[in-house]
């Protein structure tokens, strides 16, 4: 699947209104954190060190991470979560049984 792929549609509910995807646990992804999130991933991809595990934080630029509150870095997290479940992004997850952060690594 290609980014260009996904549709975004209406939520159908008044308090999520917007363009968006129903995520796995009835989470709401707007539009606009899918495009953020694949816009800061693409940015960083050519200067991550892939000989370890990323890590949504790493993914989408670390430096600029703390930027974002906390329910931002958790909705850029599903984001990126949604885009290796479905195979847009060479990743798979390294700590499937995870404790603490998810991390991904390059699939060759």
């Amino acid at each position: 699947m290609k980014f260009e792929d996904l549709y975004f549609g209406e939520s159908g509910r008044v308090d999520r209104p917007g363009l968006g995807i129903w995520l796995p646990g009835r989470y709401w992804g707007h539009k606009k954190w899918f495009e953020r999130a694949w816009t800061l991933i693409h940015t960083e991809w050519s200067n991550l060190d892939w000989t370890v595990p990323q890590t949504a934080e790493t993914l989408c630029n670390s430096k600029n991470w703390h930027s974002y509150d906390v329910p931002e870095r958790i909705k850029l997290g599903r984001c990126i979560k949604y885009f290796v479940s479905n195979q847009m992004l060479p990743l798979k997850v390294a700590n499937p049984k995870k404790k603490g952060k998810r991390k991904y690594l390059r699939i060759s």
